[in-house]
């Protein structure tokens, strides 16, 4: 699996490596089946292209906790967006991270995430072909708004599944996970239309041992956001 592009190669570890655990860093691993977002335009659409996105997150999630069993387990996750450009004198594709300018997603890592998350994994890429041509010109939506638009979306989705402990991965995976948002505001850079908004994900890891403490804490906070 890819790394966001080459320029970062050399000094971020790889998808597969950061599953583990061993090392940390920031990566790329995209829904593999790309929903049209072009055309989401009834409630249902929207609603298969947000699963399609959960989905994804959801099999990242047992790929880190398989390579992690008995070990550590995931303990926090983060749904965040950004913004990148692309590269000059290269074509740029939404589907390639080589192609990308990553400035963005570094200083998403750097700044926010680096000294307490184990990974930021980029699951996703809206440029503005991907907005309905309705949400563009009622609402003059661009792929920054898009991207905020979806990333509500996919926190409401990911957290619903969580609290369902009917779910197959209930005690595997959610039973002790959090899940938030990154509170990055329209996630663009400041002034300047960029080529595409991308989405990503944040993963933290921590011991297995939990303290009795720490789980009766943790309970305690789930029942006082559940009233």
């Amino acid at each position: 699996m890819s790394v966001l592009s080459t320029a970062t190669l050399a000094r971020q570890p790889s998808y597969d490596v950061l599953c583990r655990g061993d090392r940390k860093g920031f990566t790329q691993n995209l829904v593999k089946v790309r929903p049209d977002y072009s055309s989401i335009d009834t409630l249902q659409k929207r609603k298969e292209a947000v699963k399609a996105l959960v989905d994804h997150i959801i099999v990242i999630l047992q790929e880190f906790n398989d390579e992690n069993l008995h070990e550590q387990y995931i303990k926090e996750v983060v749904i965040g967006k950004t913004y990148i450009q692309g590269k000059s004198r290269i074509a740029f594709d939404q589907t390639d991270g080589s192609t990308w300018k990553i400035g963005g997603v570094s200083s998403r890592w750097s700044t926010k995430y680096q000294s307490d998350s184990n990974a930021l994994v980029v699951i996703e890429c809206f440029c503005l072909s991907d907005v309905p041509l309705a949400l563009r010109e009622v609402f003059d939506m661009d792929q920054q708004n898009f991207g905020l638009m979806f990333e509500n979306l996919v926190l409401m989705e990911l957290k619903s599944r969580i609290k369902n402990k009917k779910h197959d991965l209930y005690e595997q995976i959610f039973k002790f996970l959090k899940v938030k948002n990154s509170d990055d505001g329209g996630g663009g850079r400041f002034g300047q239309t960029t080529i595409g908004t991308v989405l990503y994900v944040t993963i933290k890891l921590a011991e297995m041992e939990v303290e009795e403490e720490e789980v009766e804490e943790e309970e305690k906070e789930e029942e006082e956001e559940e009233e």
